[in-house]
């Protein structure tokens, strides 16, 4: 930071373009996009001759979407281009999405640039281990780089099976001397640590790293939309069902129950024995302490608190590693598709569909004719099928804004 935190930053967002056009009965085009200001000023005089007292940039990402044979072919093209006044590292372009999409009954063919989120969505920030992050443009993370690929997907009852040919993998635009979490004298990021092979090189360093997160997920509590969904549940029983992709346990801790609640990528607050020899995962012991610092080492006491409270052999966080794919046991795979196959209703809120199985689940009630009410602040693949099959709505807008309206308006059972 240029002179420590006497800043002021404003950031204005407008619609670039948004139109659709039917250019033939069995194909569809969509153009939008945004346009960004943002606007940087700092209180106080700059100590050096290259600072400047305000920074200005813009931003536009139009998007292209173009669908023939009923949805079948998807084409997207979605370029990104900065221009700051200054800074003219930041000033920087890139290909998000340049992409064509072939979907079949049970397999789905993706060729071009293209972003793939796969991986654990958490409440603190989305991770992945196909795109590489453009720390250029934000360094939250959130950004990430186009990634030439092509990937064939094929769906069965079982799981999905995603198969990947990278012809080269790009690099990151930017990368701090930093790590996000040092073990000895190596930095790993959150891809390296969140994996079935780490845990069983270094499983004492993978359940710091996890308390951590823990720790950083409980000092979050629940907010409006999350009590609105608990609310749901409870008036409409049998008829609710949240599927969730995040592990930081915010619904359960509103008042979700685990029946009415598929956790498809795990639980930060459960583990499960690494033989598996219990039917389900079991809550992290009370003793574990919740504010657990960066760095902090486990102790033997802890480690034998953090074991299978049946065969005594060690647990594991209860969480979808990057190597490792949905199941039914662990994850509710084969109930989350049932579900898509008889729901009436289908409400989809605050996800970039680029998981595959919420991304399934949404094809699957689509393709039954099921209505579908979209809710995020930016238009994604879920929109894309409402706007495709003219059987739902499309709200621009946050969680807190329109799920406790939604949800008070849910028929009881």
């Amino acid at each position: 930071m240029k002179r420590g935190h006497h800043l002021l930053t404003a950031q204005l967002l407008t619609g670039l373009l948004a139109c659709g056009c039917a250019v033939a009965q069995d194909s569809y085009t969509d153009l939008r996009g945004n346009v960004s200001a943002e606007w940087t000023g700092f209180w106080e005089d700059a100590k050096f001759p290259n600072q400047h007292d305000s920074y200005l940039s813009l931003a536009g990402e139009p998007e292209l979407i173009h669908e023939r044979n009923d949805g079948d072919d998807i084409f997207t093209f979605k370029p990104f281009y900065r221009v700051d006044q200054h800074d003219n590292k930041r000033t920087h372009g890139d290909v998000r999405d340049l992409s064509w999409i072939h979907a079949a009954r049970d397999w789905e063919l993706t060729t071009g640039f293209s972003k793939v989120f796969w991986g654990v969505t958490e409440a603190v920030h989305l991770v992945d281990i196909i795109n590489q992050t453009d720390f250029v443009e934000n360094i939250d993370g959130e950004d990430k780089l186009g990634q030439p690929m092509v990937n064939l997907a094929l769906i069965r009852d079982w799981g999905v099976v995603d198969l990947f040919v990278l012809p080269y993998f790009r690099e990151r635009t930017f990368r701090g001397k930093e790590g996000y979490w040092q073990v000895g004298s190596h930095n790993y990021q959150p891809e390296e640590m969140a994996t079935r092979a780490a845990f069983q090189d270094m499983p004492e360093e993978v359940w710091a790293w996890y308390l951590y997160r823990r720790g950083v997920c409980r000092a979050a509590n629940p907010n409006r939309a999350h009590v609105a969904l608990s609310r749901a549940e409870r008036r409409g029983r049998e008829r609710f069902l949240l599927i969730t992709q995040n592990v930081d346990g915010l619904h359960l801790r509103a008042g979700n129950t685990l029946d009415r609640t598929y956790q498809i990528h795990g639980n930060i607050d459960f583990m499960r024995c690494t033989r598996e020899c219990l039917p389900a995962p079991v809550q992290v012991p009370d003793g574990i302490d919740l504010q657990w610092s960066k760095g902090r080492a486990l102790t033997e006491g802890e480690l034998q608190q953090l074991g299978c409270p049946s065969c005594g052999a060690p647990a594991r966080p209860h969480v979808l590693w990057f190597d490792e794919t949905y199941d039914e046991p662990n994850f509710r795979f084969q109930s989350a598709i049932e579900a898509a196959r008889s729901a009436t209703l289908l409400v989809v809120v605050g996800t970039t569909g680029g998981t595959s199985l919420p991304m399934h689940v949404g094809t699957i009630a689509a393709q039954r004719g099921v209505p579908m009410v979209v809710v995020n602040p930016e238009p994604n693949p879920f929109s894309a099928l409402v706007a495709r099959t003219g059987n739902g709505v499309f709200l621009s807008g946050t969680a807190g804004e329109w799920v406790p309206q939604i949800a008070s308006a849910l028929p009881s059972a």
